[in-house]
């Protein structure tokens, strides 16, 4: 069998031998919308569970739109121009708008991507605001959660008359599905509230896995911040298909309508198997594929589920080009740090350790102790890839030999070519 699995911006092929059964577990994706602008007017006229912005406004005209960092495929220049160009109908004079950008603990844009994120007329249209989760005199305290999360926010953010949330939903292996309240934490919180909210705890809970939302404490805490802690919001979310292209956005309550978005993409994402495979393929296409650190999605999707698709002690073979190497210096230094799997996850999930991407390295460690993983990439060496635990291969044929048993049999294969965008569920009848 022929597979071709992304590859960066493109794709490579991958040679499956015939005496492996191969099951290849695909996306259902409804086809694209002609006519995605007018798609998201609609939206905004017809929000979930909230009033439109009309009748938001009249509370203040100070208004900062919260966006997603360049990490993810939201298309974020027509979102603003779209929400500009309503705001300008509704009477808001630009120089109250800010345009904050949700890094969470990511590292800052430069001018060049900035500019490219959200449109070159945005950014000298009104302020942008380059959210940094370490910088305190730019946060503030508003509380606490009931989990013991201490919440300290953007001061822009939290001074707005009208919070504006914009995203894209897809699986997201620790709050159950991406955008919603995620915009607010991680994305604009101070890292104290960060690595709280992804506490060792939290991220080992069996119910912060791809796809769960109730139950999953960490989504539960960030709901209860968005419930409690910030003042009106308004959310606006797309759906994507794997080619980046839209096919539903819902707007609303960030709760109310994030939820109804995570149930929408469920029936759509989340793709049967009854095979538990001997080794699992799992594609990264960017821009989640930039960099190995964003490519633990795709590496971490056959187990960070309600029930792994691989065989415990299995193999998964990650395809990402990461371009931008492993991305995060301080996740590598924490991983290479422990001369075992076994060290690291002891270091990382003690109560009392605190650390930049201490989450990070944790599912990484979790992910590794269920299974063995090789990696197929250019973007990072075989020697750094053997500090973090992993092996490295050049090509997909490469990396199964390297799985293959003694006899150089290989078992029952999944592939997952677009493995960011798949909740693989396991059935339980191989």
């Amino acid at each position: 069998m022929l597979l071709r699995l992304p590859y960066g911006s493109s794709s490579i092929p991958a040679e499956i031998p015939d005496s492996s059964p191969c099951e290849v577990l695909q996306v259902r994706y409804p086809e694209a919308s002609l006519q995605p602008e007018s798609l998201i007017q609609q939206c905004l006229d017809n929000p979930v569970a909230s009033p439109r912005l009309d009748e938001l406004l009249v509370r203040g005209r100070r208004v900062a739109i919260v966006v997603d960092d360049g990490t993810r495929a939201t298309p974020t220049p027509m979102l603003l121009r779209l929400l500009l160009q309503r705001l300008s109908q509704l009477g808001v004079d630009e120089r109250q708008i800010s345009v904050v950008i949700a890094y969470g603990a990511h590292r800052r844009h430069d001018d060049e991507t900035t500019a490219a994120l959200l449109g070159p007329d945005v950014v000298s249209r009104v302020q942008v605001v380059h959210h940094d989760a370490h910088d305190e005199r730019n946060l503030v305290n508003v509380g606490t959660t009931k989990r013991g999360t201490p919440v300290s926010l953007n001061r822009v953010v939290v001074e707005a008359d009208l919070r504006i949330l914009t995203g894209s939903v897809k699986p997201h292996n620790q709050a159950g599905y991406t955008g919603g309240g995620k915009s607010i934490v991680p994305g604009v919180a101070g890292i104290d509230t960060i690595l709280a909210n992804h506490s060792s705890a939290n991220v080992s809970h069996p119910r912060s896995v791809l796809g769960i939302i109730d139950g999953n404490p960490i989504r539960e805490d960030i709901n209860e911040v968005i419930e409690r802690f910030v003042g009106p919001s308004f959310l606006i979310n797309v759906i994507q298909n794997p080619a980046k292209e839209i096919v539903g956005a819902v707007s609303g309550h960030p709760v109310a309508a994030h939820a109804q978005a995570a149930a929408t993409l469920d029936s759509m994402c989340k793709v049967d198997t009854s095979v538990l495979a001997d080794v699992v393929i799992v594609g990264c296409p960017d821009p989640i594929g930039i960099n190995l650190y964003q490519t633990m999605n795709a590496m971490s999707a056959p187990v960070r589920v309600e029930s792994p698709v691989v065989k415990l002690g299995g193999h998964i073979i990650v395809v990402s080009r990461c371009r931008e190497g492993v991305g995060h210096p301080a996740f590598l230094e924490c991983v290479r740090s422990s001369s075992s799997v076994g060290e690291l996850h002891d270091k990382v999930t003690r109560p009392d350790e605190v650390m930049l991407d201490r989450y990070a390295a944790q599912i990484w460690a979790e992910t590794l102790l269920y299974a063995d993983v090789v990696i197929v990439t250019e973007g990072v060496d075989p020697q750094t890839l053997e500090e973090m635990h992993v092996r490295h291969a050049d090509t997909v044929e490469q990396a199964l030999d390297m799985c293959a048993q003694p006899s150089g049999r290989i078992g029952p294969i999944t592939a997952i070519p677009d493995a960011p965008y798949v909740i693989p569920h396991y059935t339980g009848r191989d």
